[in-house]
């Protein structure tokens, strides 16, 4: 009588048990939040997010920093292609995800494709440098959460990281990865201060060009502070024009004539291809021997 009734009281206990989990996953699951995303626009976003997908620069790699990587469902053509991407190198599986339209500066602040964008079933979008209006309008189009992110608005803004990396740490249940990528970001940045400490007086005249701002620009696109160069108290020789972002005169290069110039990825085809055309106004250039081994360029 006894074993029978433990039997039937265990029974009951497994079937509550069962019951409790069902009800309580249901719940998450039907879980309403609402975020602020960088554009200050409310969104409200169910719980858990299982799939999603990223358009414009950068989103993809924000999501990867996160390792949510995982949940993404469909990317951009131009993620394809790893060059110039770390984070493609360590996911080579993105190459094998549904396509949901061209991505690159021609697509910026318009979104993805919309039907290929569906036919990935996502559950939410995050995208960079879209519009207000336009996100809306998207969001409204598709029937999908979508959430901006951002970089900063004039140049690459370390706010603007942190909040975006916050905002995707909580809308995916990951906060604690964010913590700790700001913790890991702000020691780095300690250790290359501490690094260059000293040497300050002593470093070369510096500039960089091929700064993509809303799409890829040649030589004469720069920034008046650069993060990298402020994390190792460096100055570009532009520093005292007015702005953040700058189009200079390319003239201007040649009254500067700096030490080094670095050149940004994503503008680098334009600059080989003004060099090519341009050679007389690059050779008067005290390091033109360094770009042409850098370039590879043959004259």
């Amino acid at each position: 009588m006894i074993e029978k009734f433990c039997k039937k009281s265990f029974l009951i206990l497994v079937l509550a048990l069962f019951a409790a989990t069902f009800w309580a996953t249901d719940h998450a699951r039907g879980e309403t939040i609402m975020v602020e995303d960088m554009a200050g626009r409310s969104v409200s976003v169910e719980s858990p997010v299982q799939r999603i997908v990223c358009a414009g620069p950068g989103a993809l790699r924000l999501i990867t920093y996160m390792n949510v990587q995982d949940k993404v469902v469909g990317v951009e053509e131009m993620e394809k292609d790893p060059t110039g991407r770390p984070y493609a190198y360590a996911n080579p599986s993105f190459k094998t995800l549904p396509v949901i339209g061209p991505g690159g500066p021609a697509s910026i602040n318009q979104g993805p494709d919309p039907e290929a964008t569906l036919s990935c079933n996502p559950d939410l979008i995050f995208i960079t440098y879209m519009h207000k209006n336009n996100a809306d309008r998207l969001q409204t189009k598709l029937g999908i959460p979508v959430v901006v992110l951002s970089y900063g608005d004039e140049m690459v803004s370390e706010e603007a990281v942190y909040r975006s990396l916050s905002l995707i740490g909580r809308i995916m249940d990951n906060s604690r990865r964010a913590d700790d990528l700001v913790k890991f970001f702000e020691d780095m940045k300690k250790d290359l201060s501490s690094r260059a400490k000293g040497f300050a007086q002593e470093t070369p005249s510096v500039y960089v060009g091929g700064i993509g701002h809303r799409g890829a620009h040649g030589i004469e696109s720069t920034f008046r502070r650069y993060l990298p160069f402020e994390f190792l108290g460096i100055k570009s020789v532009a520093r005292n024009l007015k702005g953040e972002y700058v189009l200079i005169d390319k003239e201007m290069l040649l009254v500067w004539d700096p030490d080094i110039i670095f050149v940004d990825g994503g503008g680098r085809h334009l600059v080989e291809e003004d060099i090519r055309k341009n050679s007389k106004f690059y050779k008067r250039f005290v390091s033109f021997q360094t770009w042409q081994s850098l370039f590879d360029v043959t004259l």
